[in-house]
C-alpha cells in the first residue's frame, strides 16, 4: 500500500484520511477512530483487535505502538523500547493518517505498518480498540461465502446472545425487538423501538459455524 498512497498523494487535502484494506468487513464505528485520531494528535491511528493470529502489534499501556511480533518465528521489531509490558494485538487493517505521514514517505515497495514501525520510535502513533462487533477479513473465496450466507440469512452469536440477520428480529434479555430487515450491533445495549414483541417458545438453533 505504501508506494500506491504516495503516488496518490497529490489527490488529498491537509486532513487526516482513512486508509481501510477492501478485503475488510466489519463494523466498527469509523467516526470513533477519527475522533480520536483528532484528540491525540498522533501521525496515526490504528484500528486494533484481540484475535488469534501470528503476527501482532506491540502496544503500551496508552495504545501507542511500540513494536511487532510474529509469534510463530520469533521475531520481533521493536521501536525504541525494551518489549517488558508491551501488548500483543491484532491490527484490523483500519486506519487514520495524519497528511503529515507523506513527508516520511517515498516511492519503493513496503506496507504501511513497516513504515509506523519505523517511524513509531520518534512520531506517536496511536491504536483503537475494538473488540465488539464483528470483523471478517474475506480475502479467500472460502471466507467471502461464509460472510454472505451469515450476512444474509444466518446467525451472529456473541456471547449468550444471538441475532437473525435478514429475517428481522432479534433475541435478547426478555423479549424480541422487530427491527426492520436488517441491524447490526456492536456490543452495546440499543433502544428497543416502540413496540416489544413476546419471546417467541419456539428454540431457535445455534449455528455450528462462527466467524
Amino acid at each position: 500500500m505504501g508506494r500506491g498512497l504516495y503516488k496518490a498523494r497529490k489527490f488529498f487535502d491537509n486532513s487526516p484520511f482513512l486508509l481501510y484494506n477492501v478485503d475488510i468487513i466489519s463494523d466498527l464505528d469509523l467516526s470513533a477512530l477519527y475522533r480520536l485520531h483528532i484528540e491525540k494528535k498522533g501521525l496515526a491511528t490504528l484500528a486494533v483487535r484481540n484475535r488469534p493470529g501470528k503476527r501482532f502489534l506491540l502496544i503500551d499501556n496508552n495504545g501507542q505502538l511500540r513494536g511487532w511480533r510474529n509469534v510463530s518465528t520469533g521475531e520481533e521489531i521493536l521501536a525504541g523500547v525494551t518489549g517488558d509490558g508491551l501488548t500483543e494485538i491484532a491490527f484490523s487493517s483500519m486506519h487514520i493518517a495524519d497528511p503529515a505521514i507523506f513527508n516520511f514517505m517515498s516511492e519503493g515497495i513496503y506496507s504501511m505498518i513497516d513504515l509506523y514501525l519505523r517511524l513509531a520510535t520518534d512520531n506517536k502513533i496511536f491504536t483503537l480498540k475494538h473488540d465488539e462487533g464483528y470483523w471478517v477479513d474475506v480475502g479467500t473465496p472460502e471466507s467471502l461465502e461464509l460472510v454472505r450466507k451469515l450476512l444474509g440469512s444466518g446467525f451472529w452469536v456473541l456471547g449468550s446472545r444471538f441475532w437473525v440477520l435478514g429475517s428481522g428480529f432479534w433475541v435478547l434479555g426478555s423479549g424480541f425487538w422487530v427491527q426492520g430487515s436488517r441491524f447490526k450491533v456492536q456490543g452495546i445495549d440499543y433502544p428497543a423501538p416502540s413496540t416489544q414483541y413476546p419471546v417467541p417458545s419456539t428454540q431457535y438453533p445455534v449455528p455450528s459455524t462462527q466467524l
